[in-house]
């Protein structure tokens, strides 16, 4: 008999959470911590910086009327598709109009239209993910504390310290 034994991912930041934003209705969450959405945060984020600036924002010679040639997408799409991206993963419990028998499989450009329906399941994703990452956070703090299991060798502690004469005859 052989087993083979499955790899655990490295800091299991793929974690998820099921949560239940309305009766009937479950989604299924990814930590805020994963390298996809981390990464297409901060690029969002640098390009709306990058506007600002062009725009002057913060500035005197900024003017909220002044028509700017910069394209500045709203932020608030951004965000939500992020989310739909990169942190709902699938759904239960969601049928569209015209085939109200047949579950509708999760995409994230259905996740969008969801969250115009209904505008806090984004808020309640964003806060479920955000938990998943801390708890993840808390438990690499907790085994980085825990001490290693004692081995059948030496006790390894501190090296003594060497005296200047010792250390002039390893030259």
């Amino acid at each position: 008999m052989t087993f083979i034994l499955k790899k655990k991912d490295p800091l299991d930041v793929v974690s998820t959470r099921w949560i239940e934003p309305a009766p009937g209705l479950r989604l299924q969450i990814g930590s805020s911590a994963r390298p996809g959405y981390t990464s297409d945060f901060r690029q969002i984020q640098r390009h709306l910086e990058f506007a600002s600036r062009q725009m002057g924002v913060g500035t005197e010679e900024f003017d909220i009327l002044k028509k700017s040639s910069v394209e500045i997408p709203d932020p608030d799409i951004l965000f939500v598709e992020l989310a739909c991206k990169h942190l709902i993963l699938d759904w239960e419990g969601v049928a569209e109009a015209e085939d109200p028998d047949a579950p509708a499989p999760y995409t994230p450009e259905r996740g969008v239209v969801l969250i115009e329906q209904m505008p806090e399941v984004y808020f309640l994703a964003l806060n479920a993910a955000n938990d998943i990452a801390l708890r993840h956070k808390e438990q690499v703090a907790e085994t980085v504390e825990k001490p290693l299991p004692p081995t059948a060798g030496q006790p390894s502690g501190r090296a003594r310290k060497t005296s200047a004469k010792e250390k002039s005859t390893k030259n």
